[in-house]
């Protein structure tokens, strides 16, 4: 009886999914909910990871990097404060984008929510060489360790650069969902997918070819980043109002169809 009663409840869970995914308006709704929670990853990222470390860590050698730290503590803080906000919207976001674009592509879909998720724990294992350096500069001059505290720095910049990896990839599942997907222009997919190159190949490049910030090619690879900006804002602000009026079937229906379709992606 136990068994039974535990299975209606999967049952009736399933059906309230089925019916709230059938609304009209669900695609929608999704798609704002994806655009909000991108908003945050962007603008808790742009501060946490660009704006404050531009600030905390300026120097041209370790000393001035050290009393760089020293003098914007209070803004470090704030800085893990909000990485860790970042990685946990970054955690929910592939979530709600695969209950979105799911059925243009399970499997694809699949392999973005892995690769995204991914990064997240090597995220937070950076921040714990941050908080090494906060408490030692809580602990004042008495235990300040000018070597310690660069070797945590520099430890925390190499898994930065790891991150580009699960950064990049999970960019081209996500891009050639929102192409077939249609919610939004086919372009911003395109640019997705040359963002998540651009990521995979500086990190190679940067790893294997001597000399590669001097070749110039790093920062034309950054370039289609901003499409993660543009697809933020077209979710929050456009939400599915691209859809063709094939996408405005039956979520039920367009999920019978998809697990098709899906099936033609492993070919």
């Amino acid at each position: 009886m136990p068994l039974l009663g535990s299975q209606r409840l999967v049952d009736e869970i399933r059906e309230l999914e089925v019916n709230d995914l059938n609304r009209p308006d669900a695609p929608h709704a999704l798609a704002r909910w994806s655009g909000l929670i991108y908003a945050v990853v962007v603008v808790t990222g742009i501060f946490s990871l660009s704006f404050a470390p531009d600030r905390v860590f300026a120097g041209e050698n370790d000393a001035e990097i050290v009393h760089s730290l020293v003098a914007n503590a209070d803004l470090l803080k704030l800085s893990i404060a909000l990485e860790v906000v970042c990685y946990v919207a970054f955690l929910i976001l592939p979530l709600t984008l695969y209950a979105l674009l799911a059925p243009a592509g399970r499997i694809s879909a699949m392999m973005m929510v892995a690769l995204a998720c991914m990064s997240v724990p090597l995220g937070f294992a950076g921040l714990v060489h941050l908080l090494d350096i906060v408490r030692w500069l809580d602990g004042g001059a008495a235990q300040m360790d000018q070597a310690a505290i660069m070797s945590a720095l520099n430890s925390y910049w190499s898994g930065m650069r790891l991150l580009a990896i699960p950064w990049g990839l999970w960019l081209i599942p996500f891009g050639w969902l929102v192409i077939r997907s249609r919610y939004t222009p086919s372009v911003l997919g395109g640019l997705l997918i040359l963002g998540g190159v651009g990521y995979v190949a500086n990190f190679l490049g940067g790893l294997l070819v001597p000399n590669y910030a001097d070749l110039g090619i790093a920062s034309i690879l950054k370039a289609p980043r901003l499409s993660e900006i543009l697809i933020c804002l077209w979710l929050l602000i456009m939400g599915a109002r691209g859809l063709s009026r094939s996408r405005q079937l039956p979520a039920a229906i367009i999920a019978d169809a998809s697990d098709r379709g899906g099936s033609d992606e492993t070919r």
